[in-house]
């Protein structure tokens, strides 16, 4: 949002709305290991320790929120999210979806009936070459 350099933008099944689709969808990720879980532990206890729970009246939570900065995004950004997705609810690309056409902001999104998390295929060739054309122009 806040870089000049960074012409374009493409999320795949990212959770990327706001904090209250957090609290509504939340995030089912058992295949992630960390190579070093207590420094990750440890960054997210202090994270939470300092600036507790989400909450847009904190300026560290504002400052990090795309919700309260959406008006900052200036290039154009493309959404990829498949339907059966049991890590990161469709929800949020959605609802992040919703609020980009609310907002008259330049996006595409794509749907996909099956591929998981990581959109595998045969629904990846697909997300892939849209990815890829994308990119060409718009960087």
């Amino acid at each position: 949002l806040a870089e000049p350099e960074i012409k374009a933008g493409v999320i795949w099944a990212g959770a990327v709305y706001s904090y209250d689709d957090f609290v509504r969808y939340g995030i089912t990720d058992v295949s992630f290991v960390p190579r070093n879980n207590e420094t990750i532990l440890s960054q997210q206890v202090s994270v939470r320790e300092t600036y507790n729970w989400p909450d847009l009246t904190h300026p560290y939570w504002e400052a990090i929120s795309l919700t309260a900065n959406l008006h900052r995004l200036q290039r154009p950004l493309q959404l990829h999210h498949a339907q059966d997705d049991n890590v990161v609810s469709i929800g949020y690309a959605l609802d992040l979806a919703q609020v980009l056409r609310e907002q008259a902001k330049l996006y595409a999104f794509y749907s996909y009936e099956g591929g998981g998390h990581n959109i595998t295929s045969p629904y990846f060739e697909t997300a892939m070459a849209r990815t890829i054309e994308f990119f060409r122009q718009n960087l």
